[in-house]
């Protein structure tokens, strides 16, 4: 699937699910959430936040320039030591990491000179149905431009 599909798909998910759709400083990334996860709007340093009704999840993403994917990916692997690698096929990038309490997520969707990142956290009192919503919201990961 090329980037202009996943951008469709995307975009269609959140609407069809009546999602908030977020957009990062840049310009470049979009993500959704559930209508009633709280968003804190991004500022001059930081992005904007969202966080489920109950406070067990949360995630931001951020557009990270990079010359080389293949590199980009490697960096992550030494970087973050995944425990679960769920995609790595040269467009999107996802896995879980961390030894911490709960199950923290990275995920990131190549485009030129760069890609789209989310870091998606649940708290460990989240239940399976917050985990699927957690998956509907990484899957919605999208470069824009």
């Amino acid at each position: 699937m090329h980037r202009a599909s996943h951008t469709a798909l995307g975009l269609a998910l959140a609407a069809a699910l009546g999602w908030t759709g977020i957009i990062d400083r840049s310009g470049h990334c979009y993500y959704a959430v559930p209508s009633d996860w709280q968003v804190i709007d991004a500022s001059e340093t930081i992005e904007a936040l969202a966080t489920s009704r109950d406070g067990r999840a949360s995630a931001s993403s951020i557009w990270s320039a990079y010359a080389s994917w293949a590199a980009f990916t490697v960096r992550l692997r030494l970087d973050l030591q995944p425990t679960i690698v769920h995609k790595d096929d040269g467009q999107r990038f996802w896995v879980e990491y961390g030894r911490q309490p709960g199950v923290h997520h990275f995920s990131a969707v190549a485009a030129p000179l760069g890609g789209c990142t989310l870091h998606l956290d649940l708290n460990r009192g989240a239940d399976d149905a917050l985990a699927a919503i957690a998956r509907e919201v990484i899957g919605s990961l999208v470069v824009l431009r």
